[in-house]
């Protein structure tokens, strides 16, 4: 039986040196291909992170612009509302103005509904409000509502027959009213003056829903802003009179304290 030959000293070594190296080679290429992964993640954060910044910058834009068109649209209110009652005053004027002020209750809900959502998600996890966009949409929010309030005391006192130029108007059949007048087999004539005055406390509820909702998040200290804290003006309910320095808009006398506006605040006359 022929004995099988020993490894000399040198093979193994060589063997040995082999294995060594081959094991180098493939950490060395793990190592390698390792750093390549955390180079391609870090990368791929900080591109995320640009375009989440990049997006949060266009949405800022855009809710500013937002807001400065509403701040736009409640100036043109405000100066509308100074024809009723003169010579420019007539059915066209009313129109426009309901219009400009159911445009003016879209753009505020709209935008609270893109300003909203984001501040309360800071707020739940602690981040304190920073947010001067909402800032703005509040004060615009709470101007607004005054000139509703000034709005529906105004076509309240000084009514406009809107009958002729709503029956002159082109526009869909009015099969409702038709059915209704079979049916009861009397005329019905619609109250346009009521149905406005209507339509202005129905907007004037959501709008001061609205306030209430963007006043949660309001500075509430100097702290918070940097600054003095603002007192807001508080907006009176919609349908009570606005007291001007000699009693209400309709001649009779205000109660004791309401005869004299405060110094801070134009009368209604003023504005």
């Amino acid at each position: 039986m022929t004995d099988s030959p020993i490894p000399s000293v040198s093979n193994v070594q060589t063997y040995s040196h082999a294995a060594s190296q081959s094991q180098v080679q493939t950490q060395t290429q793990d190592d390698r291909n390792e750093k390549t992964e955390k180079v391609i993640l870090l990368v791929i954060y900080y591109c995320l992170q640009l375009i989440a910044s990049q997006a949060n910058r266009a949405s800022r834009c855009f809710i500013s612009q937002q807001i400065q068109e509403i701040n736009s649209q409640v100036a043109q209110f405000r100066d509308l509302l100074i024809n009723i009652g003169q010579p420019r005053d007539c059915p066209e004027l009313r129109e426009k103005i309901r219009r400009l002020r159911r445009n003016c209750v879209d753009a505020c809900k709209n935008t609270s509904q893109l300003i909203l959502p984001q501040v309360r998600r800071t707020t739940d996890i602690g981040i304190p409000v920073d947010c001067p966009n909402l800032m703005l949409l509040f004060y615009i929010v709470q101007l607004f509502l005054r000139e509703l309030c000034k709005s529906k005391n105004l076509i309240r006192i000084v009514p406009m027959d809107m009958t002729e130029y709503y029956e002159t108007r082109t526009g869909p059949s009015n099969i409702g009213n038709v059915i209704s007048q079979i049916v009861l087999c009397k005329q019905i004539t619609p109250d346009f003056h009521e149905e406005e005055l209507c339509s202005i406390q129905k907007d004037s509820e959501e709008i001061r829903g609205l306030m209430n909702e963007l006043q949660e998040f309001m500075p509430q200290s100097s702290g918070d802003i940097g600054t003095k804290s603002i007192q807001p003006y508080r907006v009176p309910e919609v349908g009570v009179t606005v007291p001007t320095a000699g009693g209400h808009i309709d001649g009779t006398k205000a109660p004791i304290g309401l005869a004299d506006p405060p110094d801070n605040h134009p009368t209604f006359a003023e504005l």
